[in-house]
């Protein structure tokens, strides 16, 4: 019982915004607040125990294995396994295992792939992690990356964690190699076709998926070539009925086709983000359904299914993109996009693409958009300038709360020009805050 005459919620705020050394202090006041900041105190244990910080997790973990009322055995939500390095097989069953299976609140599980090179150790920390899959919610894998050193056993611990039964109520589920550390030219199967397993089995209860994987074809041991119905199952609405946030990469964007018109899985998203390409170039070869291949690229397949997004992030500029943002209006709050032209390319490359952008996709959405970025290294439709200049006088943005774009580079000779395109823009954009609203 709280006894305390001052107010629970606020010390609750207090600890929950103050910084971590700010709650040590906190706690040391009293033991109600030492109680109440120990959620916040001990809310995520991250074990990073690498060679320059051996400690690192080394201490928290010998005293969760040796006090029976430590106040991270329950107030623990979230663990994050980076590195483990012990010295003796004997500390893994001495306090390591028994300090993870005394968390016993966990909801959320991020891991690194290639957590340790250790067999006596990989081996039994995946083992003990199997029996609290069932209450974890949140799972993120991150680091996958071919390693010609990595013992097959390693990955068939890993893929049997992933394959486990128990992984079936997750809303959130993130597995990238885009940030591993060594050759990623190869992962195999074993470890994607796992993935789809974990999507499949929590496919009713998934609310955010990123998914980024750079050998997606052909999976499952088959010969078929990888479709978005590899990635999210047949056609029918009522998988993935939650699915509201998707990160995939820009390769399952613009390269992966849908053998349907419609991809009803995703009739419940909201909010979509593109990773960039992966180093490795991969070939999607289109399924052969019959004799046709499927027309259906990836937007194509929103548009028909009436998916209408209130944010995109990181999408590449496309004729395919902007079709399917002329499906709708009104809605979209975020748009992320790039254009870049290769080193060789002609100065008027993509300028028609940036043409529609200005004059038939900015008036569909300027009334909705708060955040609108676009990067690109191309001038003239693609920055701020004597092409530009009139759609911010022609449409407010009453809206608009962030804005990235280049301004237009002139001649040497007109410098001051690009001044002079500084100061119509932010009158534009002021023009835009204060415009009156429509009656």
């Amino acid at each position: 019982m709280y006894p305390l005459s001052l107010p629970l919620e606020l010390v609750q705020n207090i600890s929950g915004q103050a910084d971590i050394s700010d709650v040590k202090s906190l706690r040391l006041v009293c033991k109600a607040f030492a109680e109440v900041a120990a959620g916040d105190l001990f809310y995520c244990l991250v074990i990073d125990m690498n060679n320059l910080k051996p400690q690192n997790g080394f201490d928290i973990l010998l005293s969760l294995a040796s006090d029976g009322s430590h106040p991270a055995r329950t107030a623990t939500r979230e663990l994050s396994i980076q590195r483990i390095d012990l010295d003796e097989p004997v500390e893994v069953t001495s306090f390591l295992i028994p300090a993870l299976k005394s968390l016993g609140n966990l909801k959320k599980l991020r891991l690194c792939y290639l957590f340790t090179e250790l067999d006596w150790i990989y081996t039994p920390v995946l083992e003990c992690l199997k029996p609290m899959m069932p209450r974890i919610t949140a799972l993120e894998v991150s680091l996958i990356y071919a390693d010609p050193q990595m013992p097959d056993d390693k990955t068939k611990a890993f893929t049997a964690l992933l394959n486990s039964a128990q992984i079936s109520r997750l809303t959130s589920f993130a597995i990238d190699s885009s940030r591993g550390g060594g050759p990623r030219q190869d992962i195999g199967s074993h470890l994607p076709t796992a993935a789809l397993s974990v999507i499949e089995k929590s496919s009713s209860h998934l609310q955010s998926l990123a998914f980024r994987m750079p050998s997606l074809g052909p999976l499952k041991n088959t010969s078929t070539p990888t479709t978005l119905q590899t990635i999210f199952g047949p056609s029918t609405r009522s998988s993935f009925a939650v699915l509201t946030h998707l990160t995939i990469s820009d390769e399952i964007i613009c390269n992966m086709r849908s053998s349907t018109p419609t991809v009803p899985q995703l009739n419940s998203l909201k909010h979509l983000t593109c990773m960039p390409q992966m180093t490795t170039t991969i070939d999607f070869e289109p399924p052969i359904v019959g004799n046709q291949q499927p027309t259906f690229d990836f937007w194509t397949a929103l548009a028909n299914t009436g998916v209408r997004l209130q944010s995109i992030k990181g999408a590449r500029a496309t004729r395919e993109l902007f079709h399917y943002l002329e499906s709708y209006s009104g809605e979209l709050q975020e748009l992320h996009i790039k254009c870049y032209r290769a080193h060789n390319d002609g100065k008027d490359k993509w300028q028609d693409l940036g043409e529609e952008l200005w004059n038939r996709i900015v008036p569909l959405h300027h009334t909705s958009l708060r955040i609108l970025q676009i990067r690109s290294n191309c001038d003239g439709w693609w920055s701020f300038g004597p092409l530009t200049q009139d759609v911010f006088q022609i449409h407010a943005f009453p809206e608009l709360e962030e804005l990235t774009l280049n301004v237009h580079k002139p001649p040497k000779s007109s410098a001051d020009s690009q001044t002079g395109y500084v100061l119509s823009w932010i009158l534009s954009l002021n023009q835009s805050y204060t415009a009156p609203s429509e009656s």
